[in-house]
């Protein structure tokens, strides 16, 4: 469509070069101008519409990835969410039975080895921490290299040495 009015512009151009005569020359001014217009107007158009149409379409990918991101970073904070939770659960158990060897007043290093990494990892759980803070209390008041294991040894055991 573009095109052809601009062949017709081309060929108004020339039939104006041709038809210089004064009596030809008022009405054809007045019809080049409107011509002129309109010829540009739709050049205009379909240069502008093929630039947005390039636009639009970047932004169009660039919204399909976005998308693809923020689903993908909504599974990993899924992920993360349920990790933290099974966290605290072990966190909880490993609590849990430090109160029960505070209660019966077992002395087992592992045991305080665990409620050590919990308090470490799991610091927010305040209130919930102080059965660790007792335990270690306890354990400190009785020497630990007596039964011959030092806390962190396990770290150096293998899983079938005595």
């Amino acid at each position: 469509m573009v095109i052809a009015l601009i062949i017709v512009f081309v060929a108004m151009l020339v039939g104006l070069t041709l038809l210089r005569g004064d009596e030809n020359w008022d009405r054809l001014i007045y019809l080049l101008a409107g011509y002129e217009a309109i010829v540009f107007a739709g050049v205009g158009a379909f240069f502008g519409a093929s630039v947005s149409r390039g636009s639009a379409v970047a932004a169009r990918g660039e919204a399909v990835r976005a998308q693809e991101q923020a689903e993908e970073a909504r599974g990993e904070a899924t992920e993360h969410m349920h990790g933290n939770v099974a966290g605290q659960a072990l966190a909880a158990a490993v609590l849990a039975q430090v109160d029960v060897a505070n209660a019966s007043g077992r002395r087992d290093a592992e045991l305080l080895e665990l409620g050590l990494l919990v308090e470490r990892l799991f610091p927010h759980m305040g209130p919930e921490l102080e059965a660790v803070r007792r335990y270690r209390a306890n354990f400190a008041a009785i020497d630990p290299t007596e039964s011959g294991y030092q806390l962190g040894d396990y770290r150096n055991r293998g899983p079938y040495d005595e």
